[in-house]
C-alpha cells in the first residue's frame, strides 16, 4: 500500500524513490510535493482511498523543483484543479519544465550509485503554472497548520515546527527523503501545527 497514516489528518504517500505528504482539513486536501513523473495515479488513488474526490485536493505545495518533487505535478493539477505554491527561487524551473539545477547525492555509496543512474539535470517534464510564489518566511495556513517556505543552507528538509510534538513518528516520517543539496542553498518547507 502506498499510503500510510502518520498522524491525524496526515498521510505519507510512497511515490517510488520519493515521498509526498497529504494533509486533510475538513473538506480540503493539501499535498506537499508530487513525486517523479508518472506517479499521479498513486496520489489520485490515495485520495479516493480516503473516501475523497480528486477535486478535494485544493493546494499543492512544492519544497523545490527537482523532478522527484514536481514530476507528476502537471497531471495532478489537470486532474484536480489544485492551486500551486512554490518559492520564487525555483518557480521558473517548474514553469518551463527544466533543465534543473545540479543536485548532489545523499551521503553513502547506495545514494551515490542511484544518483548516477537516475539523475539527469537536463531532463525535461511537462511545465505547469505556479499560482502563488511563497516568499521567505511566508506561512500558508493549510490543513490546520502553517507551511512556511524559507531559503536554508545545504539541505531541503520538510520539518515539523512545534515545541511539543504529539506523535514523534510523524516528525520522523516528515524528515524522510529531504537531503537534496541545491548548490549550497535549499528551500526549507516547515510544517507547524498550532499549539492547542
Amino acid at each position: 500500500m502506498s499510503i500510510k497514516k502518520i498522524a491525524d489528518d496526515a498521510w505519507l504517500l510512497a511515490l517510488g524513490n520519493a515521498n509526498a505528504v497529504l494533509l486533510q482539513d475538513g473538506t480540503e486536501l493539501t499535498l506537499l510535493d508530487a513525486g517523479f513523473p508518472g506517479k499521479e495515479k498513486v496520489v489520485l488513488d490515495a485520495i479516493v482511498q480516503l473516501g475523497r474526490k480528486p477535486s478535494d485536493l485544493k493546494h499543492l505545495v512544492f519544497t523545490h523543483s527537482h523532478p522527484d518533487h514536481i514530476g507528476s505535478a502537471a497531471a495532478i493539477i489537470q486532474a484536480t484543479g489544485a492551486r500551486t505554491y512554490m518559492h520564487p527561487a525555483d518557480a521558473a524551473m517548474a514553469e518551463i519544465g527544466g533543465p534543473f539545477r545540479p543536485m548532489a547525492p545523499a551521503p553513502g555509496l547506495f545514494h551515490t550509485i542511484m544518483h548516477r543512474l537516475v539523475w539527469d539535470a537536463n531532463e525535461r517534464m511537462e511545465p505547469f503554472k505556479i499560482d502563488q510564489h511563497v516568499s521567505d518566511g511566508e506561512e500558508l495556513p493549510f490543513a490546520g497548520a502553517a507551511i512556511q517556505m524559507q531559503l536554508a543552507p545545504v539541505a531541503v528538509i520538510l520539518d515539523l515546527m512545534q515545541p511539543t510534538v504529539p506523535d514523534r513518528r510523524f516528525l520522523d516520517q516528515l524528515r524522510l527523503h529531504r537531503w537534496d543539496e541545491l548548490e549550497g542553498c535549499g528551500l526549507l518547507a516547515r510544517f507547524r501545527v498550532p499549539a492547542d
